[in-house]
């Protein structure tokens, strides 16, 4: 479940909750450039453990 979603310039926030099979909480914070590149973080804890992700990605051109 995504939660607190806001969307402010270039930059997107978001809370989610995942209650199963295992409990999982997060946190999530985007942020994009007018190049179609973008940064992103998420922050996770699941049974007492965290898990930084971070993402770099860029837009490559159109599906074919």
């Amino acid at each position: 479940k995504i939660s607190d979603y806001k969307a402010d310039g270039n930059k997107v926030t978001w809370k989610m909750d995942c209650p199963e099979p295992t409990p999982i909480t997060g946190t999530g914070v985007l942020t994009y450039d007018s190049d179609s590149a973008y940064k992103a973080v998420l922050k996770l804890l699941a049974s007492g453990h965290s898990l930084v992700m971070t993402l770099d990605g860029h837009r490559i051109g159109d599906c074919k």
